[in-house]
């Protein structure tokens, strides 16, 4: 508990066998994960992993790259309340997921820059995860920026603003985008305040022709 982890460069060196982080926390109140470089360079190989009945997590402006298969930069897994704030992911190889949450439930997830290189997904939702927050993130890549696993009862939010506005979806029932919150983009902008998106003053504006796949087109 009360666990802090700051200002170092952390490599974690290739497949030992099952599942690998560079940090592991289990069970953990009130640990904080800050201004690190975490490195990853092999199959199931993660940044910073968070499991089971983990509290109140901070990950805040650190550095994270994983290039193997099936590697995840952050994977915050049954956990509450979790802050992930203003980091840079790069996720590379087949399989990857940037941002990996599972049954994890209420997190904020802001100002993070999450990178995807080759088939990897931006973030990824699973199982019961609900009640997560996604503000300002900018996520780029070829695969999915966000890939939905949970049922239709399990809501999460994304929302971009700035000092001029906001732009929030919001719930308007079955089939609504926060129930589904897949998203493709065509082109190679990825999502992000400036990134087929704008907000500024007296215009706000949803490049729409770059999400033909989705509800993103939804009510916003």
């Amino acid at each position: 508990d009360n666990l802090t982890v700051k200002n170092c460069n952390i490599v974690q060196h290739g497949d030992m066998g099952g599942i690998n982080a560079a940090i592991f926390l289990f069970s953990s109140t009130t640990s904080s994960i800050i201004n690190n470089t975490i490195t990853t360079v092999g199959s199931y190989s993660h940044g910073v992993y968070a499991d089971t009945s983990s509290t109140s997590l901070l990950l805040i402006n650190n550095t994270v790259s994983i290039s193997g298969e099936n590697s995840l930069g952050f994977r915050v897994d049954t956990s509450d309340s979790p802050i992930v704030k203003k980091n840079n992911i790069t996720a590379a190889g087949s399989g990857g997921t940037g941002l990996f949450l599972s049954n994890t439930r209420p997190g904020l997830y802001e100002e993070n820059s999450i990178d995807v290189v080759g088939a990897s997904d931006g973030i990824r939702i699973f199982n019961r995860a609900n009640n997560n927050t996604f503000l300002n993130n900018n996520i780029t890549g070829t695969q999915p920026e966000i890939v939905d696993n949970t049922d239709t009862d399990n809501l999460s939010y994304l929302i971009y603003n700035n000092s001029f506005g906001e732009i929030r979806w919001i719930d308007n029932g079955t089939g609504s985008f926060l129930r589904n919150l897949n998203l493709y983009v065509d082109n190679t902008q990825g999502i992000g305040l400036g990134r087929n998106l704008y907000i500024g003053n007296n215009t706000i504006a949803l490049n729409t022709s770059a999400f033909t796949t989705g509800l993103i087109n939804s009510s916003a």
